[in-house]
């Protein structure tokens, strides 16, 4: 029994060595040729997927640099017109400046200055009162100033003449005892103020 599973065995052996020897090399040529045909195509779908990734990889830098060269040119339009107002504020600040110093020089060399007004403090009216003088004078005709005629003097206690000024202490005839001396204004004003002394009487 064993010789005979022995020699089924090598009988089925030599069968496909024959079904080998029987196909031609041409075939089989052309199936390993076809297989790495085959392994070609695929290789060359994965080097063109990679390109594909690749592509849209840069794109996609492309777009963000793209996105960040807008900013970056907002930014600096932003920037140019900050500085472009900045300088025309200086410009004009300067300009200012200048009048008024050309101003306050002119001011300077005619020699004006302004009245300094406190609080509380009136303005003068001098020139007021002058000018409503010489506006009443000259509102008078010429012969309306003849019938009026000089302006009045005032007449004082001493303007005749016939009175003389009597120093301090000097009466023509010495008070009554028990009567009091009322004095002028003048003559208090002329009266020293160390004067204690009482006023001289009668002398026996």
């Amino acid at each position: 029994m064993e010789g005979d599973g022995e020699g089924e065995g090598a009988g089925e052996r030599e069968d496909d060595e024959e079904e080998e020897s029987e196909t031609p090399l041409e075939e089989q040529l052309q199936a390993r040729s076809e297989r790495i045909d085959g392994f070609r195509v695929r290789v060359m779908d994965l080097h063109l997927e990679l390109l594909r990734w690749q592509v849209e990889i840069q794109q996609e830098r492309q777009q963000v640099l793209r996105r960040q060269l807008r900013r970056l040119d907002a930014e600096a339009m932003r920037d140019a017109v900050r500085s472009t107002r900045d300088t025309a504020r200086d410009q004009q600040r300067q300009a200012l400046l200048q009048r008024r110093r050309r101003t306050l020089s002119g001011t300077e060399e005619e020699g004006l200055q302004l009245p300094v007004i406190e609080e509380g403090q009136q303005l003068p009216i001098a020139n007021q009162q002058q000018s409503s003088s010489v506006e009443s004078t000259e509102q008078l005709s010429p012969g309306e100033a003849e019938e009026q005629g000089p302006p009045e003097e005032v007449e004082g206690p001493n303007s005749s003449g016939d009175e003389q000024m009597l120093r301090p202490g000097e009466l023509e005839s010495p008070p009554p005892d028990g009567e009091n001396v009322q004095c002028t204004t003048e003559e208090q004003e002329n009266i020293p103020a160390t004067q204690t002394e009482p006023w001289p009487q009668d002398q026996v």
